[in-house]
C-alpha cells in the first residue's frame, strides 16, 4: 500500500495528470486507489470474487468535488465517466474472454 500512481485523463479544456496512491490491496479480493488534484478527489475500487470458473469484478468510482467550479461541472463529469467506464469494462471483458479462448 502507498505505492505512487498517476492517473492520466482527457478533459474538455485540457488533459492532465492526477497523482495517487494505493490505499487498499488484498490479493485476489480488492484494489483501491485514491487520486487527489486541486479540484477533485477520486477513489477507484476494484472488488473481485470467484464465480464458477471465472470472477465477478465490481468497479466503483467515487468523485468528490473540491472547489465551487468542480461542484458545478461534477454532474457532467460523472455522466462522462460512467459512459467511459462501461465501455472500458466491456472492452476488458471481451479481451479476457478472447485470451481465455486462445490460452
Amino acid at each position: 500500500m502507498g505505492d505512487p500512481l498517476k492517473f492520466f485523463y482527457q478533459g474538455v479544456a485540457r488533459d492532465g495528470v492526477m497523482p495517487g496512491v494505493i490505499v487498499s490491496r488484498r490479493p485476489l479480493e480488492n484494489l483501491a486507489c485514491e487520486y487527489v488534484a486541486r479540484r477533485f478527489k477520486v477513489l477507484v475500487d476494484f472488488s473481485m470474487r470467484p464465480h464458477g470458473n471465472g470472477t465477478y469484478l465490481t468497479h466503483t468510482i467515487d468523485i468528490t468535488a473540491r472547489s465551487p467550479l468542480a461542484r458545478l461541472v461534477a454532474p457532467l463529469i460523472r455522466r462522462a465517466v460512467s459512459r467511459q467506464v462501461r465501455e472500458a469494462m466491456t472492452g476488458l471483458r471481451a479481451y479476457l474472454l478472447r485470451s481465455r479462448a486462445i490460452g
